[in-house]
Parts: C-alpha cells; sequence; structure tokens
C-alpha cells in the first residue's frame, strides 16, 4: 500500500524538475549570482509566502511562518512596494490544504541546499534567513509535518496531490513573472 508522501513525490516530480528550469531560480543557484539578482528572488518569494501564509494562518503555527526571515533578508528596501501574488491555488478542503503545505513546508529541505551555494557571495552575508530560517530545526519539522500529513485520510489524497501540483505551478509562474 502507497503513502500520501509517496504519491506526493510522485505527483510533483516533474514540477520538481520544471521548476528548477526557472530563469529567477536557476539564475539564484549559477555561480553568477549578482546582488540585484538575489534582492530580485528574496522579493518575489516575499511576494509568494505573504499571501499564501495568510491564506494558510488557521493551519499554520507562527513557526511555521517564512515571511519574517524574508522582512529579515529585506531588511532595507520598501516590502510596501513588493507585489504580491493574488489568485492564490485553491485551499478549500483539508487535503488541497496540506497539499500547499508540502510544497511550502518542502522548500526549507531545499533552502539548507541553497544555502551553502549562496554562501561564496559576500553580498549575501546577513541575506540569508530565509534559506536557513528553520536552522538545525528544519529535519524536525520537516518529519513533524509528515507525522500531520499522515493524518490525512486516503480520500483526502487526489486534493492534497493537485494541490500540490498546482501550487508548485503557481510558485514557478510568479518567480518567473515581473
Amino acid at each position: 500500500m502507497a503513502d500520501l508522501r509517496s504519491e506526493l513525490r510522485a505527483a510533483t516530480s516533474a514540477s520538481h524538475i520544471e521548476i528548477e528550469k526557472n530563469p529567477r531560480l536557476s539564475k539564484l543557484l549559477s555561480g553568477t549570482l549578482d546582488f540585484d539578482s538575489y534582492i530580485d528572488v528574496l522579493a518575489r518569494y516575499y511576494g509568494f509566502f505573504k499571501p499564501m501564509e495568510n491564506a494558510l494562518a488557521p493551519h499554520i503555527s507562527e513557526a511555521d511562518l517564512k515571511t519574517p526571515a524574508l522582512a529579515a533578508d529585506l531588511h532595507d528596501f520598501d516590502l510596501s512596494k513588493t507585489p504580491l501574488a493574488a489568485d492564490l491555488p485553491s485551499l478549500s478542503s483539508r487535503g488541497s490544504i496540506f497539499g500547499a503545505l508540502y510544497v511550502l513546508e518542502g522548500s526549507a529541505m531545499g533552502g539548507v541546499q541553497i544555502a551553502k551555494h549562496l554562501a561564496q557571495f559576500p553580498f549575501t552575508e546577513g541575506r540569508r534567513s530565509f534559506f536557513v530560517s528553520d536552522g538545525a530545526a528544519v529535519s524536525f519539522r520537516w518529519k513533524s509535518f509528515l507525522a500531520r500529513l499522515a493524518e490525512l485520510s486516503e480520500s483526502e489524497w487526489p486534493d492534497a496531490c493537485t494541490s500540490a501540483v498546482r501550487t508548485f505551478s503557481f510558485l514557478d509562474t510568479w518567480m518567473a513573472g515581473s
């Protein structure tokens, strides 16, 4: 018998590959990253996470929030001028909520690897909070999320998988936008 985590991994495998091709995000991982591009990526992430976290507020704790770390990284920029994503993916069921959370929580796992890469760029010093926001707790938080995910009934799995794919697509489109 399959489990939801395996189903989500299979459903989002193409999304993982696709988002790695995103022009803005691939620049983040290149050896030629510059300050302006880095700030642009952080601002786009802020514009994605802020409305998503607002929509998910009843289902997440303050410790789950990524926007405070992004705000800290962008401390000398006026965030009121940062565009915020609209037309969010539907979060109308428990399965869809957990599918979106799968993407958001999973991003913290990838952030650890990105932070290691960013350490080579002096201009990222003091501006990597988002990528290391959970620090040593990343693994614990992921395991805790997976335990909550396992509580979903099998009838909720299709909504979770659809939502995870839509959330990835939404993030990819948002990060590619101008």
